[in-house]
């Protein structure tokens, strides 16, 4: 690693071919190595970035002269303007961001006995990162692994892929390609004050959470993982991890503990999403702004979709299945007394589209559901992502793309 003319080099060939070979100890030493080398012009270059998280080819724009934080501790005015940033060296949750992503990446390649555990869904394992800094103790604890794993497992998510977008390599191997940064951050347009993390291919989310919504996840764990395997086409937020991690703060010299959880991404496809809404069946104060309307990143509401006139037209049979899921999940949602949750609806219009897409494709039989000999549902694509992670319409010139998040508040 050079610093050369306030940028960063990276002597490509030779550091590409170790990097495959590098232990997992040696990774955050070389990361926290090459941030100290980092120049400060390098560090502003990277604090004005602004990331839309699109599909999963991210559009990024430059905010010209004004700069950007992103602070926890913020005020309504910043809240209502806060756009997704790249999590970059030198930044103040850089070292959370990529312990995070250490920990995933440890956790997921970690052999878990089931004979060994007596119940699975209470099973907490703990494993002390490692780190530069002797004196520093960061803690990362997993719940229900073995769970989590057969969740991925369910929808078809293969390992190497998923520690490959979270995973310390990444980081390394995009600094080969000039890219400085880790995930990218948002911070919630909500009351939660939550902090969004987004993987660089865009299927991954890290939301972090508070210690009541933690419990109440492990409380739920049980039925939840029911009612997908038995409803395999659930639109609910699909969780793949639940974790914790301590650290001791770099200011304070405090020891700070962070729960967070690790679900997917429902608008990360192939294509643009053009308009999106959060729908909740409510119309008291459901509405955003006309000026703020062209802004494809903002979720509309209620009364604006009625205004828009946009209309989930899949067919007769598309229509009943769909209707059939929302119905089970939405009898999960009672009988666990949970409220607040929202209907996250994506549009893609084929009259907008710069996006390769073959309109007038048929459907293949592809198998959706592969089932177990007693009748269980052991692997799941569902029906509603099966037209580039959507739905097609019937006129065949809007893809649709639904799903159920913010699950987890008790009445």
């Amino acid at each position: 690693l050079e610093s050369v003319d306030d940028s960063i080099i990276i002597r490509s060939e030779k550091c590409k071919k170790k990097i495959k070979d590098v232990k997992l100890q040696e990774v955050n030493i070389l990361l926290k190595y090459t941030n100290a080398l980092l120049s400060k012009y390098a560090k502003e270059n990277y604090r004005n970035k602004r990331i839309y998280i699109n599909k999963s080819n991210f559009y990024k724009f430059q905010k010209k002269k004004k700069k950007i934080s992103v602070s926890i501790r913020h005020n309504k005015e910043k809240k209502k303007f806060q756009k997704i940033l790249a999590v970059y060296f030198g930044h103040e949750r850089w070292d959370l961001v990529l312990n995070m992503m250490i920990g995933i990446r440890i956790s997921a390649i970690k052999e878990y006995s089931n004979d060994k555990i007596k119940n699975e869904f209470k099973y907490n394992d703990i494993i002390q990162l490692p780190t530069s800094n002797a004196q520093q103790n960061v803690i990362f604890k997993v719940y229900a692994p073995t769970i989590f794993n057969n969740i991925r497992s369910f929808y078809g998510i293969k390992l190497k892929e998923f520690i490959s977008a979270f995973g310390p390599e990444q980081v390394i191997s995009n600094m080969v390609l000039g890219n400085l940064s880790t995930l990218s951050e948002l911070l919630s347009e909500g009351k939660s004050g939550s902090l969004f993390y987004f993987t660089s291919n865009g299927k991954y989310i890290i939301k972090t959470i508070c210690k009541s919504t933690h419990n109440l996840s492990k409380q739920l764990l049980f039925n939840y993982y029911q009612h997908i395997k038995k409803n395999p086409d659930s639109l609910l937020t699909r969780l793949y991890g639940l974790h914790s991690i301590t650290y001791e703060s770099r200011t304070t010299r405090q020891k700070k503990k962070i729960y967070f959880i690790i679900m997917n991404n429902f608008f990360s496809s192939g294509v643009e999403i053009h308009r999106r809404y959060d729908i909740k069946g409510s119309l008291v104060g459901r509405t955003v702004p006309e000026a703020k309307r062209k802004d494809h990143t903002i979720a509309l509401k209620d009364i604006d979709i009625d205004e828009l006139g946009d209309i989930i037209n899949i067919g007769s049979e598309n229509k009943n299945k769909l209707l059939n899921i929302l119905k089970e999940d939405a009898h999960f949602l009672k009988n666990n007394l949970l409220l607040d949750y929202s209907l996250l609806f994506g549009i893609h219009y084929k009259s907008l589209s710069r996006d390769l897409i073959n309109w007038n494709r048929k459907k293949s039989d592809q198998i959706r559901h592969v089932f177990d000999k007693d009748g269980n549902c052991i692997a799941s694509k569902p029906f509603h992502q099966s037209d580039h992670g959507g739905m097609i319409n019937i006129d065949k010139d809007k893809i649709f793309f639904v799903g159920i998040i913010d699950i987890f508040t008790k009445w």
